[in-house]
C-alpha cells in the first residue's frame, strides 16, 4: 500500500515538476546560447517560451490542463499543455526540422506528424509548401483535424 502511494507521487508529482524543470532550464541555456536568437527575437519566440513554460508550471502546481493555445496567428488543441510547450519549443524554438535550403515553397512530407506542431512550423516558414501529413494513431489525428479547421 505504502509503495503504491510512493510510486503514485514519483510518477504523478516528482517526474513532472522535474520534466519541467528540466525543460525551463534547458530551454534558458538554448536562449542564451542559441545560433537561432535573431529568429527567435524577431519573432518573439524567446517571448512565447518563457510564458508557455511558465504557464505550463502553474498547470503543473494547480493540477490543471490547458487544452488550446494560441501563437503566431494560429489555435492549436492538444492532450497536454506540458507537451505542447515542449514540442513547441523543440520546434519553434531550436527549429529542430529548419530546412537548410532556400526553397519558397517545399514539398514535405510530415511522417508522424502527431497533433500537428510541426506542420504547423512548417507552414509558418513556408506558407507556400504543399504539406502531406501522416499519423498511425488515430486519437492524436482528431487534434490535428482541429488545427485545420
Amino acid at each position: 500500500m505504502i509503495k503504491s502511494k510512493l510510486n503514485n507521487l514519483i510518477n504523478y508529482v516528482v517526474y513532472p515538476y522535474l520534466f519541467t524543470l528540466r525543460a525551463f532550464l534547458r530551454s534558458i541555456i538554448k536562449v542564451i546560447c542559441a545560433d537561432n536568437y535573431k529568429f527567435r527575437l524577431k519573432l518573439n519566440i524567446i517571448s512565447l517560451e518563457i510564458i508557455f513554460l511558465t504557464k505550463a508550471t502553474f498547470y503543473l502546481i494547480s493540477g490543471k490542463n490547458k487544452s488550446t493555445e494560441n501563437f503566431l496567428n494560429y489555435s492549436v488543441t492538444f492532450p497536454s499543455y506540458l507537451e505542447f510547450v515542449l514540442l513547441f519549443c523543440e520546434i519553434f524554438g531550436d527549429q529542430e526540422y529548419k530546412i537548410t535550403e532556400k526553397i519558397s515553397s517545399p514539398t514535405i512530407i510530415d511522417c508522424g506528424c502527431n497533433w500537428g506542431m510541426s506542420s504547423l512550423y512548417f507552414k509558418f516558414l513556408y506558407p507556400e509548401a504543399e504539406i502531406t501529413a501522416i499519423d498511425a494513431n488515430p486519437e492524436v489525428l482528431k487534434y490535428f483535424r482541429k488545427i485545420l479547421n
